[in-house]
């Protein structure tokens, strides 16, 4: 009569370890993976609201002043709690249309950057002289 094996040997248990381990460094990966992917969607959110910020800043400026745009409205760097992310914006004429302004902002930061576009028209104020 044979008797029945009761227990683990020690080959059966190093092999369970291994699955183990291999099953939680794959867990971390994934959690480590996910946690990157949760920072970098956060700096993209936080870098479009604060392109349309400049955006919006850049649109309400006079006609006259968006050829040359003003240094202040043309670069710079956020206040707290945003001082990592800096601007640049440019305005130019649509060659076809002389009335027509293309914006450009882009919002920059050590993880990358985030550009917006759009266009103005503005036509020049003509008074009417009775």
């Amino acid at each position: 009569m044979t008797r029945a094996r009761a227990g683990f040997t020690a080959l059966e248990a190093a092999v369970a370890l291994a699955i183990v381990g291999l099953s939680a460094v794959a867990v971390l990966t994934a959690f480590g993976g996910h946690t990157r992917a949760a920072v970098q969607v956060q700096r993209q959110l936080e870098a479009s609201a604060l392109a349309q910020d400049v955006m919006a800043r850049v649109r309400l400026v006079e006609t006259l002043e968006l050829d040359p745009l003003a240094d202040s409205l043309a670069r710079g760097r956020f206040e707290a709690p945003f001082e990592a992310y800096a601007w640049t914006a440019r305005v130019s004429r649509v060659a076809a249309h002389e009335d027509l302004f293309e914006i450009a902002v882009q919002v920059t930061t050590e993880g990358g950057e985030f550009d917006l576009q759009s266009r103005r028209f503005a036509p020049p104020l003509r008074l009417e002289i009775r």
